[in-house]
């Protein structure tokens, strides 16, 4: 199967990016040389990074069938036998974003705080929610875009509400034309998890004591792109993302989403 990754998903991109190769997931040796099997036999595991007090691993994959993807907190705490230690999820943000069994989704499609941005006449840039109502004319007509002949398909506002997690339109649904997924969030790939806790109180320097006062409380996040095109916020505690950003210069390729 090859599928076509857009690399460095959460950096901004020019308005002319130069299209990503294709990857063959079953023999690119950048994938095959740093994944491992998880025990369900499902996902292939692509990055980890450890909290900054070393008590839990991040820890990302994908499923090469479905290209979901996954982001589990793991427990590094001991399970009582003195060389052993437990390895236990505590959750994936995937299943909060997608919702299991009697648990809806956390939180929904329609609520979910994801954001874009939107170029000027100047070039310059404003961040604005990723909603229908906010985008510029070009990012309409982008979202509009047919990428089987490039026609204009009027599907625009369909694709975003997708996009943002709506699975109404997905195939086997009563008003479904896109493709099933089995979790909304995207296979994580290339992209390594990045734990971002409270500022550090041993650093030296006036500036800096007005940085950490400043930022003492802030929430710990887990940050992270996906092939879905955004880049997550996830609250490092609870797994609930906080916020996501889709970066404009991807607007003329979210169509092959």
């Amino acid at each position: 199967m090859r599928i076509h990754l857009v690399l460095s998903l959460f950096m901004f991109m020019s308005t002319h990016a130069i299209a990503a190769p294709e990857v063959d997931l079953a023999s690119d040796p950048l994938i095959s040389m740093r994944c491992t099997s998880d025990p369900s036999e499902k996902l292939t595991i692509s990055g980890t990074t450890v909290s900054t007090d070393g008590a839990y691993l991040y820890q990302t994959g994908f499923n090469p069938l479905t290209w979901s993807g996954s982001l589990k907190k793991l427990s590094l705490k001991h399970a009582g036998a003195a060389d052993a230690s437990a390895l236990s999820a505590e959750w994936d943000a995937a299943d909060l974003l997608t919702g299991t069994g009697s648990s809806p989704a956390r939180p929904d499609a329609d609520g979910r705080r994801i954001y874009t941005a939107r170029i000027n006449s100047d070039l310059s840039l404003n961040m604005i929610p990723f909603s229908w109502a906010n985008l510029s004319s070009a990012q309409r007509a982008a979202l509009n875009t047919s990428p089987l002949n490039g026609s204009n398909d009027q599907l625009g506002e369909k694709r975003l509400d997708y996009l943002r997690g709506g699975r109404r339109y997905e195939l086997g649904q009563v008003e479904g034309i896109f493709r099933t997924r089995d979790r909304v969030l995207g296979a994580i790939v290339h992209s390594a998890p990045v734990f971002v806790g409270v500022p550090s109180s041993n650093v030296l320097g006036a500036d800096y004591r007005e940085f950490h006062d400043t930022y003492r409380a802030r929430r710990p996040a887990v940050y992270v792109g996906a092939s879905d095109g955004m880049l997550h916020a996830d609250d490092a505690v609870t797994g609930e993302e906080l916020f996501a950003y889709m970066p404009h210069g991807l607007f003329d390729r979210l169509g092959q989403l």
